[in-house]
């Protein structure tokens, strides 16, 4: 070994959230976050826990405001605990039933599919791909989850992801005029998602039911780590002072499943059970 050798570290400082986290996976159990197995470099990982109250140069307001937080926030923000969300909104995701493994079933290339896209910057952008089977199910199959990259490079990445002339039933997305001008400038051509949360609530819970076969009729893969993460995370706002909770999601964690919604919304509610949309263009 070369004495006086330089170091190299990264260090991740982050609050905790679901165990379902890569950062949960990979810092805390030493596992590869998509494969499960062991790192071959676990030796070298290292994990130090600290709470608000470590840090001397935070109020006394702001330390109060977290005291005053309650459920799975307080234990998160306060305590400092990788946790699982109290209150979620699809209490009915299970990973055994509602998670793929592995490969697309045999001729699912021939499938007609979807996408749903919402847009963010500080924030992730989340893309994410569906295909539609011959008994109606939605397969959640890909998905682009990043933060802090302009919608050209979207544009680009969402462009490559698939073979040169794969076609699309439509794209649902967010109503930001320039994201979507910008897409459609690159080919990709969106529509207006439905953006009524109560409605699309109760349209994913409405697929994600067992049919009497036996199966959902809302199925994602085990390559969207992130969407299937937020599943579990996806919560509703706890009640407060005694009172009863707004019926509305917590805005936190639900980058993937605002365009879960658009495309379950016009699968199940408009008119995206039929042809192709005029104009809108294959993929390049």
């Amino acid at each position: 070994m070369v004495e006086n050798a330089p170091s190299h570290k990264a260090i991740f400082d982050c609050n905790p959230k679901s165990q379902r986290h890569w950062l949960y996976k990979a810092g805390i159990l030493r596992q590869n976050p998509e494969t499960g197995e062991p790192l071959p470099d676990a030796a070298i990982w290292s994990n130090q826990h600290w709470t608000p109250q470590d840090n001397p140069y935070l109020s006394k307001d702001f330390l109060a405001t977290l005291e005053a937080m309650t459920g799975t926030q307080r234990r998160r923000m306060l305590d400092g605990v990788w946790c699982e969300g109290e209150g979620a909104v699809y209490s009915e995701f299970d990973e055994d039933i509602h998670v793929h493994k592995g490969k697309m079933p045999a001729g699912w290339e021939r499938w007609d599919k979807v996408r749903g896209i919402d847009f963010g910057y500080t924030n992730p952008f989340v893309c994410l791909w569906g295909a539609i089977d011959p008994d109606g199910r939605l397969w959640i199959y890909r998905e682009r989850y990043l933060a802090r990259q302009t919608v050209q490079v979207h544009a680009k990445a969402i462009i490559a992801a698939e073979p040169r002339g794969t076609s699309y039933r439509w794209t649902v997305a967010d109503h930001d005029a320039e994201d979507r001008a910008t897409l459609h400038e690159a080919g990709i051509r969106t529509q207006r998602a439905s953006k009524n949360v109560e409605s699309g609530i109760k349209a994913v819970k409405e697929r994600l039911k067992l049919q009497p076969d036996g199966r959902p009729r809302l199925i994602v893969c085990d390559c969207c780590p992130e969407t299937i993460s937020e599943f579990y995370d996806y919560a509703w706002q706890p009640a407060v002072d005694g009172r009863n909770a707004k019926e509305a999601p917590i805005k936190d964690r639900d980058h993937a499943m605002d365009p879960i919604r658009y495309m379950v919304m016009k699968l199940d509610h408009g008119r995206g059970g039929g042809l192709a949309i005029p104009g809108h263009l294959p993929i390049k």
